[in-house]
């Protein structure tokens, strides 16, 4: 098929075409990668995306950072309510 039937086809420029043919080309290879680590006998645990590591690891680094010096005085009773400086009304 030549290019210019392919436009006519598919009504799509060349760069379009680049890029619909890169993504399937992506597509294709995420798909066997996963598949491949999916079906190994050699493997325990399910496949898990790095970017979803990435995104649990910095919630417990926030939750982490975020907490407050006095947390376990206000968890235990050691401050009451009323004395706390952030209380809701």
């Amino acid at each position: 098929m030549s290019s210019s039937s392919f436009k006519e086809l598919f009504d799509v420029s060349p760069k379009q075409r680049e890029i619909i043919q890169w993504r399937d080309a992506r597509r294709k290879e995420l798909r066997q990668k996963y598949l491949k680590e999916i079906h190994n006998p050699m493997k325990q645990t399910m496949p898990v995306e790095s970017a979803v590591m990435r995104l649990n690891g910095l919630r417990l680094q926030h939750e982490y950072i975020t907490r407050d010096d006095n947390e376990h005085l206000y968890r235990t009773g050691q401050i009451s309510y009323a004395d706390r400086e952030f209380k809701f009304s």
